[in-house]
């Protein structure tokens, strides 16, 4: 129980950190009914990866500036867009269904003290279903942002980019330990690591098969 106890006040105490540093407002939790989603239609409820795994997520690619698009499904108030503006990706995206999440995304983006790396960066608001994928996105960001039959379509337009446009793709993934099989994926992807981290976070790196 101290343990514990101990573990929750210093994940408190460092997200609060991270947000003061880094000058945005990411943390809380919102209900699917508050963000105008339908009952079962596989979105779920407002909350934000913590800063250690989600650094310890990101710093699994070392993107080519010439090439390298990020993309995160489901992009929720702006955490891990801003996060992944510091290293030097060619893009960052967010897609985010919610209107007031985009809002509250951009205005982070807008105040924050992260040094920019990127070449651009943009959340789009609308369905995941909707959003073309880019021919060069090449990592795509996933914490638990929909489950079911939502999820593996958007999997499968990411598969369908895939095919059309050869190219390795990384999965990071949080939240969700048998995103392969629950998606049908295991023809193409593969699992290359996993961990957890407190507050007992699973993450996962994932990639395309090559060959």
């Amino acid at each position: 129980m101290a343990l514990d106890w101990l573990r929750h006040n210093l994940h408190s105490v460092s997200e609060r950190i991270h947000e003061l540093g880094y000058g945005i407002r990411t943390s809380g939790w919102l209900s699917e009914d508050s963000l105008g989603y339908s009952k079962g239609d596989g979105r779920v409820h407002y909350t934000p990866l913590p800063y250690i795994p989600l650094k310890r997520l990101l710093a699994q690619v070392a993107p080519n500036p010439e090439k390298d698009v990020f993309i995160d499904w489901g992009c929720g108030m702006g955490r891990v867009a801003v996060l992944a503006s510091a290293y030097p990706y060619r893009q960052v995206l967010g897609v985010e269904y919610a209107d007031r999440l985009c809002v509250i995304a951009r205005e982070n983006i807008g105040r924050s003290r992260v040094r920019r790396n990127c070449g651009r960066i943009e959340i789009v608001n609308g369905d995941a279903r909707d959003f073309p994928v880019p021919y060069d996105a090449s990592v795509m960001f996933f914490f638990n942002p929909f489950r079911g039959d939502l999820l593996t379509e958007v999997i499968e337009h990411i598969y369908d980019s895939w095919k059309k446009h050869p190219r390795e793709i990384t999965f990071l993934v949080s939240n969700h330990t048998d995103f392969i099989k629950d998606t049908g994926s295991s023809s193409w992807l593969e699992h290359i690591d996993g961990w957890t981290d407190y507050p007992h976070i699973g993450c996962s790196v994932i990639r395309t098969r090559r060959g």
